[in-house]
């Protein structure tokens, strides 16, 4: 399973921990799979120091200095990685192997796909109203791009915007993230939308049923700091800072270049004047998603994975059993 696939894993400083159960899924289900592990600083004994690495004939961990950027130390990952198909992993989360293996198997059976992906989950763990521990559980709603052509996909990514993190890519796509990744350094907003168009305007990507990726919530996930800290109020007012008016050009034209490359590969015309006014008008909606002020967008399907997901009896059910007891094993 996963013979065609390798795995990179960044890891910051006091996250080891978190990495555990992800690695010990990994050593249970799939051994031989190629792990590539970076580590900044203290990490890196911390995660050699886990059981689970012991178990993984296929792990690499190497050390990261934290002043060395981030784009570079997942190069550095990238450039160890034989797999055709390549995923980067969260180092807090958990990407169920099991719908890994099926997304290899479809982009394997579909050339014209760059990346597939399960359905993922936001988790965290509470108590009930009658006070017993319990798992809080909400969907992170993904959709399919399976538009003919990169113009349509990218236009269809705006309106229902998601990451594609969680998905199993093929290599050349990370390495033209990658790449891109660059050209906003230090931008989580720019960097995180032109992460998600690469894949998106280079091929279209599949949602498979069933689940992919688990979401660990919990004090430390950068995210949720970003959206407590965020006033809604105040936050809008972004878009008139001449700053930020600069860098969304200058996103709006990479993404134009992205969209005229994959189109002219495939010999499809595009003009790119319509596009970037048609990106203009839709890319308020990807604004209110990064601010926090739109979430939540009910993706079809969803409400029949959600009930599966209750279920112990449905394959769903019992695998999300599993995956969250493995997920919380360690506390």
């Amino acid at each position: 399973m996963l013979e065609h696939t390798s795995i990179l894993i960044p890891v910051l400083p006091g996250r080891a921990p978190y990495l555990a159960p992800a690695l010990r899924l990994f050593a249970d289900e799939t051994p031989e799979v190629q792990i590539i592990v970076g580590a900044m600083d203290s990490a890196y004994g911390e995660v050699c120091a886990l059981a689970e690495a012991g178990r993984l004939g296929n792990l690499h961990v190497c050390q990261h200095d934290s002043k060395v950027a981030y784009h570079l130390r997942l190069k550095d990952l990238r450039a160890q990685a034989r797999g055709r198909f390549l995923v980067i992993h969260p180092d807090d989360d958990i990407m169920d192997p099991v719908m890994m293996a099926a997304c290899e198997e479809f982009l394997l059976a579909n050339p014209d796909y760059s990346a597939a992906m399960g359905r993922a989950l936001r988790v965290s763990r509470g108590r009930d109203p009658s006070g017993t521990e319990a798992f809080q559980v909400s969907a992170y709603p993904v959709w399919s791009h399976e538009q003919a052509t990169p113009r349509e996909r990218i236009l269809h990514l705006f309106q229902h915007y998601h990451h594609l993190w969680y998905s199993l890519q093929r290599a050349d796509s990370v390495d033209l993230r990658l790449h891109h990744i660059a050209l906003f350094e230090g931008d989580p907003m720019f960097s995180q939308y032109l992460d998600a168009c690469v894949p998106v305007a280079v091929g279209r990507t599949k949602v498979l049923e069933g689940i992919g990726f688990i979401r660990r919530l919990h004090d430390q996930n950068t995210g949720t700091r970003m959206g407590a800290q965020r006033d809604p109020n105040v936050f809008p007012h972004l878009m008139f800072n001449p700053a930020f008016s600069q860098r969304y050009a200058h996103f709006r034209n990479l993404v134009l270049d992205l969209v005229a490359g994959a189109s002219m590969a495939a010999n499809i015309l595009v003009d790119p004047e319509s596009l970037r006014e048609e990106l203009d008008l839709r890319s308020l909606q990807l604004l209110r998603w990064g601010l926090f002020l739109e979430r939540g967008r009910v993706e079809p399907g969803e409400e029949r994975f959600l009930a599966n997901l209750r279920d112990p009896r449905t394959a769903d059910g019992a695998r999300a059993q599993k995956l969250l007891a493995a997920m919380w094993s360690l506390g």
